[in-house]
């Protein structure tokens, strides 16, 4: 028995347990420690799952990866193994079209990027790069249904995108933003916040942490046992915390697992 048994952190990457995409080797130890005393780890990323095989030699979570904002979950193949991916969310090709082409009309929107589990295509408005391993695609070429759809924007206008977006699409999307030029749409239950409570039952969990800061990590802070945002976290994300602790900077995690470990 491990006196951290029953406990699952599921943390937001970029900007709360790395900076710049660089894990401390503090936070590698304390996630390590953390482990080893029967704590589940989960990285709860807007990244693409496969991404964390990068940081094998740094540290690995336990058994489950949720990527996507949520829409994928897959059992992490530590090793060269593969993964195993155990959930996928689905925006549904009608919604996605529509919801694509809204955001191609709104003043400020220079890409969107079209995200399926194993890959993705961009679609470009008056300004754009295109990135290496993408596909530049048409709103007709979006014929499977999609993980998540990223409308990168110039930040003129993003109160009326989101103004707009949450009037028309509340009621069919999860919506939020990872990064201030960026805002993500996918569909309802599929946020980080549904996925995030699909492994607490995963691995059978009395308590869920949840950490982050940024608003598309908002849906798991609310359905969190307990919640951290990170000292350097934006004020939404704050506000929805029912803890804050030192920036990512300072190494918030080995922070929080002390926290933990205090209150035991």
């Amino acid at each position: 028995m491990g006196k951290f048994d029953g406990y699952l952190i599921c943390s937001d990457f970029d900007g709360t347990m790395a900076h710049q995409a660089k894990v401390s080797r503090e936070t590698c130890d304390a996630i390590a420690y953390f482990q080893s005393e029967g704590g589940v780890f989960c990285p709860c990323s807007g990244r693409e799952t496969s991404f964390f095989h990068e940081y094998e030699d740094f540290f690995r979570p336990n058994d489950y990866v949720i990527g996507h904002n949520g829409s994928a979950i897959v059992r992490y193949g530590a090793d060269g193994k593969e993964d195993e991916l155990l959930y996928l969310g689905e925006t549904p090709i009608g919604d996605a079209k529509e919801f694509v082409r809204d955001m191609l009309a709104m003043k400020g929107v220079r890409r969107i990027s079209v995200i399926w589990f194993d890959h993705y295509g961009c679609l470009f408005t008056e300004i754009g790069k295109r990135f290496e391993d993408a596909v530049e695609i048409t709103v007709d070429d979006i014929d499977t249904p999609p993980q998540k759809i990223l409308v990168v924007h110039d930040g003129t206008n993003i109160d009326a995108i989101r103004a707009f977006a949450e009037n028309k699409y509340s009621d069919r999307f999860s919506l939020g933003s990872s990064w201030v030029y960026g805002y993500e749409g996918q569909a309802l239950g599929t946020s980080k916040g549904d996925s995030a409570l699909r492994v607490k039952e995963m691995v059978g969990a009395h308590t869920l942490i949840c950490v982050g800061d940024y608003a598309n990590d908002i849906p798991m802070l609310r359905v969190a046992d307990i919640s951290y945002a990170v000292g350097d976290a934006i004020d939404e994300v704050k506000a929805a915390a029912q803890r804050i602790t030192v920036p990512c900077t300072e190494h918030a995690i080995p922070h929080i697992i002390a926290d933990i470990e205090a209150e035991l």
